[in-house]
């Protein structure tokens, strides 16, 4: 089998715009989650734990956010700090 490279020029002529909603229930959740968060100069545990409290599932994706990490960056550092 030959392997074909497509160019920058071919990519960019076949893309289209695909109509979708970003918004779904989770997404909702978490704008909540953040807007929930009162400005501080600084954050304890207990703030993290109120984040978790509100909606956990939410709250999860704002922290991943704020720290800037993938799920699965997330997931494994989670995992080693509770081992």
């Amino acid at each position: 089998m030959q392997r074909y490279r497509q160019t920058l020029e071919e990519i960019l002529a076949v893309l289209s715009e695909v109509q979708t909603s970003w918004m779904d229930e989770h997404s909702a959740a978490v704008i909540d989650a953040i807007n929930a968060i009162p400005e501080k100069h600084s954050y304890s545990q207990d703030d993290i734990a109120a984040i978790l409290d509100l909606h956990f599932e939410a709250g999860l994706t704002a922290i991943r956010l704020f720290l800037g990490l993938s799920k699965d960056e997330f997931s494994i550092a989670l995992n080693t700090a509770l081992g």
